[in-house]
């Protein structure tokens, strides 16, 4: 994986701030509380500290812990009482999304998924399978579509071909993820300034909509060029974009919220993380790769130098 440089960093902070001076300048021109402006402007500029934050190299078991300590986090929102519901076979009545700190609600799945998919991007084999999987569980029990949605995408991103019976597991997981949160209904009403940001301006006029959407994409490409993380990144964001296009769901960026700016924030410090090593558990690789490397290269079957991430792999 790519170390995100000097660059990278400029580009991740000046493609988020587009679009939060976007929204910043829609919400302030439609009469939107004052308080949606100073928590987006706040939260832009701790987002810009924090992506400049110098992070030491560490290894794989200081990655892990850092995903256990995230994914701890994300399955907090779970309230006990979800749980019994679950058990006796039925959906919870509500959703479990947010964390309350004192007045401020954060969305949980859109501050830590990204971040989590640029460390995770790092690992590999059962480890990274593993990783993955668990966080898969968590937007289904919540249930959140978006972040189901957000969370496949990267995921897809980061094994991009099943090469193994651990990359499977992975894919198969996120997907079930996504399929189990379409089992009940999401009832939540849309919030001004928060969810359908993008159709509202569009229907506000051609320059607020191109404005916004422009913003959007500048905020969503920049993470690109910063290797597999940068693209993992990208991926969960535009999962979280494209749910706000089809659902009342938040808009990420260019609507009301600290918690996606926060998030693509970490993610870009998260991004520049030295992640370079191989696996602490080697996946077993799926029959039709082995047989497809064995016909290439008869008679020999030797680690090969995968070269796109700088790391020895024997699949």
């Amino acid at each position: 994986m790519k170390t995100a440089g000097k660059a990278t960093r400029v580009r991740l902070v000046t493609g988020l701030s587009l679009a939060v001076l976007a929204g910043l300048a829609w919400m302030g021109s439609h009469s939107s509380p004052l308080q949606y402006l100073i928590v987006n402007a706040a939260a832009l500029i701790a987002a810009g500290l924090i992506a400049w934050i110098p992070l030491p190299r560490f290894g794989p078991k200081t990655a892990i812990v850092i995903c256990a300590a995230g994914i701890t986090l994300l399955a907090a929102t779970l309230t006990p009482d979800a749980l019994p519901a679950l058990s006796r076979g039925h959906w919870p009545s509500g959703v479990h999304r947010w964390h309350q700190i004192g007045p401020f609600r954060l969305h949980a799945a859109v501050l830590f998924l990204p971040a989590l998919a640029a460390l995770a991007s790092g690992l590999r084999g059962w480890t990274r399978a593993s990783v993955l999987a668990a966080v898969a569980v968590i937007p289904a029990l919540q249930p959140d579509r978006a972040a189901a949605l957000a969370w496949l995408l990267a995921v897809l991103a980061i094994v991009r071909q099943p090469r193994s019976w651990a990359d499977t597991l992975a894919l198969t997981s996120a997907a079930a993820a996504l399929a189990a949160t379409w089992a009940r209904p999401d009832a939540l009403a849309p919030v001004a300034f928060v969810e359908t940001v993008l159709q509202d301006g569009w229907h506000a006029g051609p320059a607020w909509g191109a404005a916004l959407s422009l913003g959007l994409a500048a905020a969503l490409a920049a993470p690109l060029t910063a290797g597999r993380a940068g693209q993992a990144c990208a991926a969960s964001m535009a999962g979280f974009a494209m749910a706000s296009l089809l659902g009342a769901y938040p808009a990420p960026f260019i609507g009301y919220g600290a918690s996606p700016i926060l998030g693509c924030g970490l993610a870009a410090s998260s991004a520049r993380a030295p992640l370079q090593y191989n696996s602490l558990m080697k996946a077993r690789p799926l029959p039709f790769v082995i047989a497809s490397r064995r016909r290439s290269n008869p008679g020999r079957f030797a680690p090969t130098l995968d070269c796109r991430v700088g790391f020895a792999s024997s699949q």
